[in-house]
């Protein structure tokens, strides 16, 4: 398998950089809903504690607040691998579906030249279908 620099991904920056744009944007909306309904859901529990008269340096406020910090850092390590892992499908979900297009310029810009070689896509490619159709009507 050859390798692929990044360059090689982004067929369409226009399409591509958009659509990773909006990826990230709804993971961080996403994550910082549950945040803060993490954060409101263990405020609810200290002033639980506090209505029932417990001391600031009670072992339940310890406990709530080990908690909180164990889950905020789990949460950011979660965060990071949905970011990482949103970019990685995007780029591969894109470049599939856009490859075909990418393609299909090339192809013309070759066929205007005189090229006689018919459209071939990746077998990884979406929209398969085209390539049979373009080399049909092209015949």
């Amino acid at each position: 398998m050859k390798k692929r620099k990044l360059k090689n991904y982004i067929l369409f920056p226009s399409i591509q950089l958009k659509f990773l744009l909006i990826t990230i944007i709804t993971v961080l909306l996403t994550v910082g809903f549950c945040f803060y309904q993490l954060h409101a859901s263990f405020n609810h529990l200290i002033s639980v504690g506090k209505k029932m008269g417990l001391e600031q340096d009670a072992a339940y406020f310890r406990l709530l607040h080990a908690q909180e910090n164990l889950i905020l850092k789990n949460s950011i390590l979660g965060l990071i691998a949905a970011i990482v892992l949103s970019l990685i499908l995007n780029f591969v979900i894109t470049h599939r579906a856009l490859g075909p297009f990418y393609r299909m310029k090339v192809f013309f810009k070759n066929y205007q030249k005189g090229s006689g070689q018919k459209i071939k896509f990746r077998e990884t490619d979406y929209f398969r279908e085209i390539e049979e159709d373009i080399n049909k009507a092209l015949d």
